[in-house]
């Protein structure tokens, strides 16, 4: 990428776009350098405390990162299409959030069914919600399952939930109208991609805003953390020293709360309802059944988490990974995908953690 060219696009936009006439400019300048990703063509205008931030993200083309995947029939030699870990950081780029409903009866062998709903933010600061489905079927006889071997067959029924509800949020997240395409070239994919997403911008410098906003903040806060008696999360802002919070209550006791009083995390419950713990990381050998390598051997690696789910891995990386977090004793969120045929471990990553957004320094 021309540092020079990307320099020249940091000097030409502004840091929160608010006009019409700054996304016109925005959006010539990106198009030289980007694979722009926004649902607007044109704009006349923007409600008022809202304005327009770009976000750069890179998605590696090398199949092996896990953020693309090539080898089905709709995909030429050079073509590839973004796979659940790159699409999830477009989305969070985006401002996208997904949400899943399980819809089969769940008295079906074999049989899975998800809605997906994707929620982002349009100009008039409204939420605008989309919604896709997804049917996995690996019953016996289905047309899913033509050409896979008995192996591929017990694999995918093992992670079936996982993948269904993984590629109905797929779906879902293509559906929110910001131009991610099914494929990309990798001559394509050699430029960033540049999201546009709407965010609300409050006008800080006027008192009562700010004390509404941070009150917000703090209530939402205490949803996660709840505060200890005597402490009040209500309390105005004030700007011009501090002030102290509590007195005048109640109960018996009005002491500030000390660390041995805060409530203690369990350190055995789940931070993810996903979140598994590594049980057993393995090499093991084996014979290879067909190909040109048929009766050679090989080595894969055997993954066992807490829930009783095996996966079956050649990635040294994913071995290593999985052998880091057992001897943690760490949860972690185990991601796959299927081209069709095959189940994969795409990453295994600690449980919560979110993938770093680039720097827009030089946007």
């Amino acid at each position: 990428m021309n540092e020079q060219a990307l320099e020249r696009a940091g000097q030409k936009t502004p840091a929160v776009i608010t006009t019409p006439a700054e996304y016109r400019e925005a959006l010539a300048t990106w198009a030289a350098n980007y694979n722009v990703l926004t649902p607007f063509t044109n704009i006349s205008g923007i409600a008022a405390s809202f304005g327009l931030i770009a976000t750069v993200v890179k998605l590696n083309p090398d199949k092996a990162a896990g953020e693309v995947y090539d080898g089905l029939p709709f995909l030429k030699a050079n073509e590839v299409a973004p796979a659940k870990v790159g699409l999830r950081k477009l989305a969070e780029c985006g401002g996208i959030s997904t949400s899943t409903n399980r819809t089969d009866p769940r008295t079906i062998q074999h049989y899975w069914e998800f809605k997906a709903v994707a929620s982002y933010r349009g100009l008039d600061g409204s939420v605008i919600t989309r919604e896709a489905t997804f049917e996995w079927d690996l019953r016996d006889g289905s047309d899913r399952l033509k050409g896979w071997t008995a192996n591929q067959i017990s694999e995918g029924r093992k992670n079936g939930l996982r993948n269904c509800e993984a590629r109905a949020i797929n779906a879902a997240i293509r559906e929110c109208g910001c131009g991610i395409r099914q494929k990309y070239t990798r001559d394509e994919l050699s430029k960033p991609f540049l999201v546009v997403r709407v965010a609300f911008q409050p006008d800080l410098a006027d008192p009562d805003i700010k004390r509404m906003v941070t009150q917000q903040a703090l209530t939402g806060a205490s949803t996660l953390y709840p505060s200890t008696a005597g402490h009040r999360i209500d309390a105005p802002v004030e700007d011009d020293e501090p002030r102290h919070v509590g007195s005048g209550s109640t109960t018996s006791d009005s002491a500030p709360a000390t660390e041995a009083s805060k409530p203690e995390v369990d350190p055995n419950r789940p931070p993810t309802p996903d979140a598994v713990r590594i049980v057993s990381a393995e090499p093991k050998e084996f014979i290879y059944q067909n190909g040109t390598r048929k009766g050679t051997k090989g080595l894969k690696f055997v993954i066992v988490d807490s829930k009783g789910v095996e996966y079956s891995t050649f990635s040294e990386t994913h071995y290593k990974d999985a052998v880091r977090f057992k001897a943690a004793n760490e949860w972690v969120e185990i991601a796959t995908e299927s081209n069709g045929q095959y189940t994969n471990i795409i990453e295994i990553t600690k449980a919560g953690s979110q993938p770093a957004l680039p720097n827009l320094d030089n946007l």
